[in-house]
């Protein structure tokens, strides 16, 4: 399979390049190019959708709820080291990234009528249902990263802090690789700067598909000056960040590290590539019958089949 390799990032504590090793080839084996335009067109529209039907589902006795307390409980840094904490979000990362990967495929595959509709069926329930038992424990454990930092680094300043400098301090809580939002500014900088289809292609597996469209994308100008002192800053910070994560014997701080990259970036980018949303896609396709979805031309009949399937997997949630 394309992504068998992409996980592995995931059980490092330590990486320089988090795009070619993991980044980019996730986001090719996650991509969604078995769904028709207008379904593609609706995506960015998705995380709205599902936060609308979550308010619709009463919290009394919801038992996914009750899950993901009981799970942020469990993994909360009074509960958990950080060292458990970072082999447990790598083990739940990688269960999830291989439910999503399977689930695109088998979509895929219906796609090119390689499979039968009744196979498709009987396969997606297996598959989503693996899927819901799983949400509570990543949303939970996806929300605490912060929390084990702040703590881990409370923990150093207590036994360390005499020897180390303010900056020293501040690198603590300063990922080695560069953060979402300022990767972002650079690379479409860059583009901006000279502009090719080879840089268009990767922008779009970084940060989705629609990010030309985007109102934050037509708003940018190239600015050297900016973009040069925001370079050299970045430069500046990887260096010392580096030097203090290999020559500062400090405990923890290569974990620390670790989370902050997954929170920071990781995360990010894959929230960017909506690649965690195959379940509802393969819902969808399972509620309308053997038709393909991607042939479906009206995106009010898309929007009514989406609420539909976040509907149908937030009850299959509440009763798993």
């Amino acid at each position: 399979m394309e992504n068998e390799q992409t996980p592995k990032i995931i059980n490092q504590s330590l990486n320089i390049d988090p795009y070619s090793t993991f980044l980019e080839p996730l986001s090719k084996s996650l991509n969604y190019e078995y769904l028709g335009s207008l379904i593609e067109e609706t995506v960015e529209e998705i995380p709205k959708l599902v936060l609308e039907e979550i308010k619709s589902v009463s919290k009394k006795g919801n038992k996914f709820i009750e899950k993901k307390q009981k799970n942020l409980e469990s993994f909360s840094p009074e509960n958990m080291n950080i060292n458990e904490y970072c082999k447990e979000l790598q083990t739940i990362y990688n269960r999830k990234i291989k439910i999503e990967c399977e689930i695109k495929n088998l979509g895929e595959n219906y796609q090119k009528e390689k499979i039968s509709f009744s196979y498709l069926s009987k396969k997606g329930e297996d598959l989503i249902k693996e899927a819901i038992n799983l949400e509570p424990f990543f949303f939970a454990i996806t929300e605490l990263p912060k929390k084990h930092i702040d703590s881990e680094i409370k923990k150093i300043i207590e036994n360390y802090g005499s020897y180390l400098s303010e900056n020293e301090i501040s690198l603590l809580s300063t990922p080695l690789i560069t953060d979402f939002f300022t990767r972002r500014y650079l690379d479409v900088q860059d583009f901006l700067k000279n502009p090719s289809k080879e840089k268009e292609s990767l922008l779009k597996i970084r940060y989705g598909k629609f990010l030309f469209n985007k109102k934050w994308y037509k708003n940018q100008k190239f600015d050297y000056i900016n973009n040069e002192k925001l370079i050299r800053k970045d430069k500046k910070r990887f260096s010392e960040k580096y030097y203090l994560l290999l020559e500062r014997k400090i405990p923890n701080i290569e974990k620390i590290d670790y989370l902050l990259m997954m929170d920071n970036t990781i995360d990010k980018h894959i929230q960017a590539n909506f690649a965690f949303l195959h379940d509802i896609f393969l819902k969808m396709q399972i509620l309308h019958g053997d038709e393909k979805i991607s042939n479906i031309m009206d995106k009010n009949k898309i929007k009514s089949l989406i609420s539909e399937s976040i509907r149908d997997i937030l009850k299959d949630i509440n009763q798993a």
